[in-house]
């Protein structure tokens, strides 16, 4: 009963955001500002997890949002809205980390995050976790290369399809999912070789 709640509850939401698009397309103020109130949370840790500062993430989800107020009609739904709006992000995040030269070797996950690690499907992720054990294990993701390390966020902690995250990282959906499992393969690797007893994570 209470999966059938949520479920009903996803659907009221997209069904929400894709009226709120379709009034801001239409000239209203108040449905950006519902997308923007929606969104602008998980917007901010995704964007922490990249960029790893306060400043920055907050300065790459105001960028995000102008380009969604002035591009919105470059929107044509061939993705979810909340996927495009994460590949806006993920291009700002790049952006902006190239232009600092910087290196990204740090993911920042808040407290409230790690509760999407419950995500519907089956997370190779939870194999690997136990509470007392993630910070080890966000360590470790920062070990990952950066498509790895995006498609492990975008999938596990934005609970996001696979072929959302093809379209997020401009690749084929059978890319997307080779990433995704050579970062497990990797982690798994990585928890075996830092392991200091035997049984300790895996």
């Amino acid at each position: 009963m209470d999966l059938e709640v949520k479920n009903r509850e996803k659907i009221n939401s997209i069904n929400s955001i894709d009226q709120w698009v379709i009034e801001f397309k239409e000239g209203n103020e108040y449905a950006f500002n519902q997308l923007f109130t929606h969104f602008q949370k998980s917007l901010y840790y995704f964007a922490m997890r990249l960029v790893t500062n306060h400043s920055d993430a907050d300065e790459v989800v105001q960028k995000t949002f102008l380009q969604v107020y002035t591009h919105i009609h470059n929107f044509r739904g061939e993705s979810s809205f909340k996927t495009w709006l994460y590949k806006i992000a993920i291009n700002l995040c790049k952006d902006h980390i190239k232009s600092k030269e910087q290196q990204v070797t740090k993911v920042t996950l808040e407290a409230p995050s790690l509760k999407k690690l419950s995500a519907p499907f089956e997370n190779p992720l939870n194999k690997l976790m136990t509470q007392d054990q993630s910070k080890v294990l966000l360590n470790k993701i920062n070990l990952l290369s950066e498509q790895q390390k995006t498609t492990v966020v975008l999938r596990v902690f934005e609970d996001m399809p696979f072929k959302e995250i093809a379209f997020v990282l401009q690749c084929k959906e059978s890319t997307a999912k080779v990433h995704f499992h050579q970062a497990i393969l990797k982690l798994k690797d990585l928890f075996k070789d830092g392991a200091p007893q035997k049984g300790d994570l895996l």
